[in-house]
């Protein structure tokens, strides 16, 4: 039996779409239940590895991409994860490519197909279990093969990355709120934005840290809408374009709350997206939100190119609002346990959830015989999942503080 976990450097890979279940992810990439063994891995070549400067400016090479695989052994893991790596990869390739409203025409190609626009792919972490391969990959695809392919679909796209942009991640904490401290916080937030694949980005990142007159209390006025206290960080910066991502939690620990504020090469930014904190789980919650911020500043450099229309601009707008408002209608991240009695329920189960229209970031972790860990975004939760699901004829209920999915029939 096989499972395999991916996750796009932007995990997302379906930061402003629908991705299919198989991974990374950042794209189709990854089951968040294990994942951090593939993210810790990756952390520790985030910014380094045997890029060469040309190729690390490049936004046609797919850097970072966590894999995780189980099957029966080890050379059937990586083989499987491979795999399952190269369609994920060149899946997250076209969407940070593409204009975000032409995401819906993204061509299905199959793996050999994907294979030939590969020009290499580079390992800079592997482990290997007798059951389980886990790594930190970089596909290097052929730029021109790559756009002859999106000009003969008709498909809007921009390979030209925008100038660096200077990012400080920081975490306030509100008073009273005793569920995550403040050290715990940042290391989270932090690491989340460090796992992403900044460099080859089409909105390449410098992470950098906020100065000494920086304080919590500042932050959280900045969270609150004060906009005044932007000038405090930037007094202490020499960056161009400076972004704050600001993740705060709520007084009960129940939510986080990320901001954006400060300017991008697109232009003012002051954007707010709320996420449910589902098992208090900081780590995956972060995870979820950077990549979806991440695609916002992809979308926003290719809608100042001229490369998206207002489609991408009501997609922007779907997911954030200006600061000190919170969006009920924002995806939020879900995660349930498959239940099934046989390989064949299972592939049936897995079939239905692939045909499901809403879902971003689909991802399937551990895997057993009997039960397979599910992760995905949903716009509404859990609630509004429910019902999309009972229409392809499964039930997702609460079974004691962890939800089950079950095929009604």
């Amino acid at each position: 039996m096989i499972s395999a976990r991916l996750g796009g450097p932007g995990r997302n890979s379906g930061v402003f779409g629908s991705d299919t279940l198989g991974p990374r992810v950042r794209l189709d990439r990854v089951g968040e239940m294990t994942r951090a063994r593939a993210v810790a891995a990756a952390l520790i070549v985030c910014f380094g590895g045997g890029l060469s400067s040309a190729k690390a400016a490049s936004p046609y090479t797919v850097g970072n991409y966590p894999v995780d695989a189980n099957a029966n052994d080890a050379v059937a893991a990586k083989t499987q994860g491979m795999l399952d790596a190269k369609k994920g990869a060149f899946r997250y390739l076209l969407k940070r490519l593409v204009a975000v409203d032409a995401y819906r025409n993204l061509p299905e190609l199959p793996l050999p197909a994907i294979e030939d626009l590969l020009d290499d792919v580079s390992v800079r972490s592997e482990q290997n279990s007798p059951t389980e391969y886990v790594a930190s990959l970089d596909f290097g695809f052929r730029a021109n093969a790559v756009r002859q392919l999106l000009t003969k679909a008709g498909l809007p796209f921009l390979d030209k990355p925008a100038p660096v942009l200077t990012i400080i991640p920081a975490f306030a904490v509100p008073e009273g709120n005793k569920s995550i401290s403040l050290q715990a916080g940042q290391l989270a937030w932090r690491q989340a934005w460090t796992s992403l694949d900044l460099v080859h980005s089409l909105t390449p990142v410098k992470l950098a840290v906020a100065g000494p007159s920086s304080t919590n209390d500042t932050f959280l006025k900045l969270v609150a809408g004060d906009r005044s206290k932007l000038g405090v960080v930037q007094a202490e910066s020499s960056a161009d374009k400076l972004l704050l991502a600001i993740a705060s939690p709520s007084a009960d620990g129940n939510k986080l709350t990320v901001t954006l504020i400060g300017e991008d090469w697109a232009g003012p930014i002051d954007l707010r997206r709320t996420y449910t904190l589902y098992y208090k789980d900081l780590a995956y919650t972060s995870e979820f939100a950077t990549v979806i911020a991440l695609g916002v500043l992809e979308g926003r450099w290719k809608m100042s190119q001229g490369v998206s229309g207002a489609g991408a601009a009501a997609a922007a707008a779907a997911d954030w609002a200006p600061a000190g408002d919170t969006l009920a209608g924002a995806a939020q991240p879900v995660r349930f346990t498959a239940e099934f009695d046989s390989l064949q329920q299972w592939q049936q189960i897995r079939s239905r959830l692939g045909q499901l229209a809403g879902p971003e970031n689909v991802q399937v972790g551990a895997l057993s015989s009997r039960g397979a860990e599910v992760t995905m975004g949903f716009a509404g939760g859990p609630n509004a999942l429910q019902q999309r699901l009972a229409a392809q004829g499964l039930t997702l209920f609460d079974a004691g503080g962890h939800l089950v999915l079950r095929a009604a029939n």
